[in-house]
């Protein structure tokens, strides 16, 4: 049975863990989008990025990035956006038999 991980377009540890995947034995693996946004909703939470904790969070994120062995993280303009119409496009793309599989990489 193949792994599976959800991720979220605008979330940083996605780009990590995607990066990285490759370095683990865990066999197949499916890529299934979330909306972040709409889980935070749902449970009354928010990301770190719109919090007084941004910058403490961001130099988390560099930090990892780093121990990792990954390229420098740059951030886009205006992160955290808003990531609704890509995340949903995304959606749309991994269960449409007319788009290419999302787990492909």
């Amino acid at each position: 049975m193949p792994a599976t991980l959800y991720f979220d377009l605008g979330s940083p540890y996605v780009y990590m863990a995607l990066e990285r995947l490759g370095r683990f034995d865990f066999g197949e693996v499916r890529l299934r989008p979330v909306s972040l946004g709409a889980l935070f909703k749902y449970t009354g939470r928010s990301s770190w990025g719109l919090s007084p904790r941004r910058e403490v969070g961001m130099a988390e994120v560099e930090a990892r990035g780093r121990v990792y062995g990954l390229p420098p993280v740059k951030w886009p303009d205006g992160w955290p956006s808003n990531y609704l119409s890509a995340n949903r496009a995304s959606v749309v793309a991994g269960s449409s038999r007319s788009v290419a599989s999302m787990d492909e990489r």
